[in-house]
């Protein structure tokens, strides 16, 4: 015997499965990007900047890391300023995805079409409760898709910053 509602719980998870894939996936390719950003910044190529990301498993630290090199290589404000919004960023679609994947799917709110999720923060015991509906997650997916380009962009361009201003003679 089935619960009240029980098909259609099952037909809203169908539309979950295909945008929580996508997600996924495209966060898969903003790690990268990720990678590639802190390469550049290092102002490292090939292998060696490989062997030096790889080594860096938390994607917050790698936010702080980018965030930091950023800062490093150039002086001006403005641009130190996008560099910890871009940090923020990261971590902010982090948190998204750890919320997204990990701990149970415990409720699910049929008129509302969303899907909750509590867990316990292990610091302080307290609960958290997580909510998504399919455009949360769609629009979490088009906000990685654009940081993906950014940071990498971004980076780009303090790199050539930084060596222009190196090729000034002084003053």
């Amino acid at each position: 015997m089935s619960c009240p509602g029980y098909s259609e719980i099952l037909d809203l998870q169908e539309t979950f499965h295909a945008p929580i894939g996508k997600f996924i996936m495209e966060f898969g390719y903003l790690e990268h990007h990720i990678d590639d950003a802190i390469k550049t910044l290092l102002l490292l190529k090939g292998k060696h900047g490989d062997a030096i990301v790889s080594q860096i498993i938390s994607l917050r630290t790698k936010a702080n890391i980018y965030e930091q090199l950023c800062h490093t290589l150039v002086k001006n404000e403005s641009l130190r300023a996008d560099a910890t919004s871009y940090a923020e960023k990261i971590k902010a679609a982090n948190t998204f995805r750890n919320s997204l994947v990990h701990g149970p799917w415990n409720s699910f709110f049929i008129e509302e079409r969303r899907w909750q999720k509590i867990s316990i923060n292990p610091p302080n015991f307290k609960p958290r409760v997580f909510e998504f509906t399919v455009q949360d997650i769609i629009d979490q997916t088009n906000g990685v898709v654009g940081l993906s380009a950014e940071i990498t962009n971004f980076a780009g361009s303090i790199v050539s910053i930084y060596s222009a201003d190196r090729e000034r003679p002084a003053s």
